[in-house]
């Protein structure tokens, strides 16, 4: 499974340190203040938190998943692959079409939640199966 599962980790911590460059590009162009980084960088965290909290709240009723189940549901979610995209997309193209100065930092944003929310999301799969006495299967 490390063939499938190696790749798309490899894959995703790209993602997010992309997401960190789109985050310092924006405040060394003297787009974003220090107020509007401070403020971008705290809904992003809000916002990966809860990306990991609902994704993983649905296997809460479980008791019995396979291995790599989880991390595969972060590393394959079509909704944080097309968020990342598009916070891709607008960060590339974006610029030109954007003309109001806070919504400069949503490419940010999204991109940030969606890559470390795949990571944590897949790092933290083992500590959750433990809390909630999910039996692993291979």
């Amino acid at each position: 499974m490390g063939l499938i599962l190696g790749p798309l980790m490899l894959a995703w911590a790209a993602a997010a340190l992309f997401s960190l460059r789109i985050g310092y590009v924006l405040f060394a162009d003297g787009k974003m203040a220090i107020p509007q980084l401070l403020i971008a960088a705290a809904v992003a965290l809000a916002l990966t938190a809860a990306y990991v909290l609902i994704g993983l709240t649905g296997f809460k009723p479980q008791t019995s998943l396979w291995a790599f189940e989880i991390p595969l549901f972060f590393t394959t979610n079509k909704f944080g692959l097309a968020a990342y995209t598009a916070a891709l997309l607008l960060y590339l193209f974006g610029d030109n079409y954007i003309s109001h100065a806070l919504l400069l930092p949503v490419s940010f944003v999204i991109a940030f939640s969606s890559a470390f929310g795949a990571l944590i999301g897949t790092f933290s799969s083992n500590a959750f199966m433990e809390k909630y006495n999910i039996t692993i299967t291979y």
